[in-house]
Parts: structure tokens; sequence; C-alpha cells
């Protein structure tokens, strides 16, 4: 048996935001940049080592460029800055695809390309990454980089008959294969809701809260379950519910990051601020009523899945959805929820099991009895919790 990530428990720091800025960036900065290429590593392995030769993909370099680009902009720390000019350059130099267009999935440490394929969850993470890179770093770099992935999408992964965007398109040949990957998910679409509006915080340009407005209502039409608000996971191709278990699985963390984005979401469109917080209120209802569980030692974690009874279909729990549920708890305090304490809780559960206060790593999953699971230390997880904890800040900064 491999060896499992150790993390060395400990309460939550009186200042989350500072323990990012003092604690946790550091130690990423010096362990999840390559030394030579410039990219970002995929991961450490149990002993903190990075992986310098695993392949990454993409969505970790487009999620690491967010990350220090919201860290530069929140904290004028240049340090931030030059890292995420760094990841945006070696993103921009290997990830896009010159002659058919669109970012590709998955490449060697050097940016050698060994998955070509158009994958909707990789632009949608290129567009949230560009977005915060405009706001906060360098908006004429990423300006015509934005353009170009809007239009990719457009042309080449939305659905015009059924709503939506494909799954992905598969290169073969020097061409792009017709989409006919199933099933379909709402994921890659939750993400493209949250860069839609990333982008229009950046930009203020309306079109880009349109394009929010249509996955709205793929949310409302498809993914909010009519029983009893939940979010459902698996669809077929014309969006109608996937049958058996994949139709019937909720991930509580995408409930919380749902309740978060339509919170957000609500704050840009007033005419549907009263339907969106409705369904954040039953989402977050849905979720925490089963998809919260107490470990052994009186902990709150969010599971990684159950059944819409709430009937755990896994005995594991990661780390991102602990970050939402963190998420989903503060703005959910805007709505009158404030008694129930569940950011408060996990938060202090993601340092007695999840995040080392000392170092700035993390093991990323761990069992319903707190047992350790992860073998390695996915760099992408530091998305997520920059994601809770800038929001820690805003409601609960401490200046």
């Amino acid at each position: 048996m491999s060896d499992r990530v150790k993390i060395e428990p400990s309460t939550a720091p009186h200042d989350p935001w500072q323990w990012m800025l003092d604690t946790c960036l550091p130690f990423w900065a010096e362990r999840g940049v390559h030394p030579t290429h410039g990219g970002f590593i995929e991961f450490l392995d149990a002993s903190l080592t990075p992986a310098i030769d695993a392949e990454s993909r993409l969505r970790v370099q487009a999620r690491q460029v967010y990350a220090f680009s919201h860290a530069y902009g929140l904290s004028a720390d240049p340090r931030w800055r030059e890292v995420a000019e760094r990841g945006f350059q070696y993103l921009t130099k290997h990830g896009w695809d010159q002659k058919l267009g669109g970012w590709m999935h998955k490449h060697e440490a050097d940016g050698t390309i060994t998955d070509r394929r158009r994958d909707a969850y990789d632009h949608a993470f290129v567009l949230f990454a560009l977005a915060h890179y405009a706001h906060w770093v360098d908006a004429d770099a990423a300006a015509p980089l934005i353009t170009k992935t809007l239009t990719f999408l457009d042309q080449e992964m939305a659905d015009p008959i059924n709503g939506g965007f494909v799954e992905e398109r598969l290169e073969d040949n020097g061409s792009l294969l017709p989409a006919a990957t199933l099933p379909r998910r709402q994921n890659p679409h939750m993400h493209l809701f949250e860069a839609f509006l990333a982008l229009y915080e950046a930009t203020g340009d309306d079109s880009h809260l349109q394009r929010a407005d249509a996955i709205h209502d793929l949310f409302t039409k498809h993914f909010s379950s009519k029983t009893d608000g939940s979010l459902i996971e698996y669809f077929n191709e014309d969006w109608s519910i996937a049958s058996g278990d994949a139709g019937t699985l909720r991930e509580p963390g995408h409930q919380f990051e749902w309740v978060w984005l339509l919170h957000r979401y609500a704050q840009h469109q007033p005419n549907r601020r009263e339907q969106a917080l409705k369904q954040a209120t039953a989402l977050y209802q849905f979720a925490k009523a089963k998809g919260v569980f107490n470990l052994p030692d009186g902990y709150k974690i969010a599971l990684d899945e159950v059944d819409p009874n709430g009937a755990q279909l896994s005995d594991t729990a990661r780390l991102w959805p602990q970050t939402e549920a963190i998420k989903a708890g503060l703005v959910m305090a805007d709505l009158g929820e404030s008694s129930d304490g569940l950011a408060d809780a996990v938060l202090s559960s993601m340092y007695q099991h999840y995040l080392d206060a000392r170092t700035g790593h993390w093991c990323d999953q761990i069992t319903d009895k707190a047992e350790p699971v992860s073998e390695t230390v996915p760099t992408s997880s530091l998305y997520h919790l920059m994601m809770a904890l800038t929001e820690w800040q805003a409601h609960r900064g401490q200046g």
C-alpha cells in the first residue's frame, strides 16, 4: 500500500485569509511551479515532493493562474503577480491550438501535448482564469484570448438543438470529430456559469451576463429536481435524466457550489433575483440535511456522494466539498440562515482533517471514519480553497 498524505491537525487560524497569504500561497509558489518549464505541477507525492515529470491537465494551469491572479488583486503582493504572469505565459504558449482552435486537454511538463481533446470543463476554467487575469493583472493580454475562446465555444461546442454545450470534441488526423460523449453533465455548465459571471464582473459587458442567463435557464429547466430542488448530475443527450444510479446520484459539494453561484447571480440579475435565491435555498436545505455527516470525533464534513434520500453512496469526503459548504454557509447568512453555524463548523473540520496549518498542504480525501485516503496532494484544490477563504475574508475579514 502506498503512503497516505498526512497532516498535523490544528484549530482554524484566527485569520484564515492571512494564513493563505503567509503560509499556503508561499508553499505552492515554491512547490507547485515547475522549476524548468514554468508551468504548474499536477501534484505532490505523499512526502510533498513535486511530481515534476508528471503530465498535467490544462484545467490545473488555468486554476492556478486564477488563484495567483486573485491573490495579487486582493493583496497587491508582487510575488503573486509574478507567478500568475508566468503561468499565463505557459498556458497561452502551449494550451491553444493555433490550427483548429480550442484549448487542448493534457500535456507533458515541457508543454508537449499528450491529449488533444477539447473539453468543455477545461474551457470553462480557462475563461475563469482569463477573467481574473484581466481583472487583476493585464486586461489587454487577456482580452483577445477571451474572444477566441468564446468564439470556439459558440462555433464548435454549442449544442443548438438541445441547448448548452457538448462535453468534448475529440481530434483525429487534424480535424475535430463530431461530439458524441455521454452522459452529459451539469458540471461543466456550472463552471461556465461561474466563468460568465466572472467575465461580467471583470468587464461589465452585458453579453457575458446573457450567457449566464442561458445557463440559468438550463439549471431551471433540467438540472434542478422538480421533486425537491436538489441538483441532478447526469443526463442523456436531450437533457432527460440519465437512467439508473447516474440519475439519482447527488453530490453535496455541487449543491453547495450552486448555492454560492446563484447568490452571486442574483446580485447581478435583479429580474431573476427572487427565483435564483429560492433555488439556492432549496439546494442549501437539501445539502445541509442530507449531505453533511458527523465524523466519529464530532466534526462535520460534506460527503462526496449521496442519493436523494440522503443515503451515502460513498464513504469518502474530499476537500473541495468542504470549501463549497463554507461558501454556501456564508452567503446563506445573508438570507437569514446565520444561526446554523455550518461555515464555522466546516472550517474547523478542514483544519482538523484536511489542511496542515504549518505548511499549507492538504490531504485531499478522507473516509467517514476520518482516515486519510489520498496518496498525492493535488495542486488543483488551491482554486477551491482560494475561493472559500476569499469569501470568508469578505464576510468575516479582520480588516
